[in-house]
C-alpha cells in the first residue's frame, strides 16, 4: 500500500494517464495475517534486456532464494514470462519456471498414464507406452491392451 497507494511515488516511474487510472481504482489493503512480513518492489527498465537484467540483479541482491524463500515476478503475458524464466535459468542460474511452462494435464501422472494407454490402443507395437502402463498409477491394469 505504501508503494502502490502513493500516486506521487507512482508518478516517478509510470505514465501520468496510468497513475490517474490506478489512483482512481486503488483500494487500501488489509492483511489477513498482519504478523507475517512481506516485501514488494517496483523496478522499471526501458526494454526487455534491461528488465531481465534488473530482475536477475534484484533476485541476487535480496538473497531470498539462498534463504529458502520463493520469489514471484509478474510480467504482462506468457511470451516474456517464458523468455524471462529461460534467462534466469541460463544466467542465474535460478530454478525459474513460468506459469506458461506448466502444462497442468501433462504434469499429472494419471493423465500421462492415460495418454500412454491411448497410444497403446492406437499403436499396439508402442513398447514405451506398454512399459509406461506397467508403472504407477495404472500399475499394470492396462498391460493387456
Amino acid at each position: 500500500d505504501r508503494v502502490f497507494g502513493d500516486a506521487g511515488a507512482l508518478a516517478e516511474s509510470a505514465p501520468p494517464i496510468a497513475v490517474v487510472a490506478w489512483a482512481r481504482e486503488w483500494r487500501a489493503h488489509v492483511s489477513a495475517k498482519p504478523a507475517l512480513g512481506g516485501w514488494v518492489e517496483w523496478h522499471h527498465a526501458d526494454d526487455e534486456v534491461g528488465r531481465f537484467a534488473e530482475t536477475l540483479k534484484t533476485v541476487r541482491e535480496t538473497e531470498a532464494l539462498a534463504c529458502g524463500l520463493e520469489v514471484a515476478v509478474w510480467v504482462w503475458d506468457n511470451k516474456p514470462a517464458a523468455a524471462l524464466a529461460e534467462f534466469l535459468r541460463r544466467e542465474g542460474p535460478v530454478a525459474a519456471v513460468a506459469e506458461s511452462d506448466l502444462h497442468v494435464a501433462m504434469d499429472n501422472p494419471l493423465t500421462v498414464a492415460l495418454r500412454a494407454w491411448w497410444r497403446r490402443v492406437a499403436h499396439p507395437g508402442d513398447t514405451p507406452a506398454q512399459e509406461h502402463l506397467i508403472m504407477p498409477p495404472l500399475g499394470g491394469c492396462g498391460g493387456g491392451v
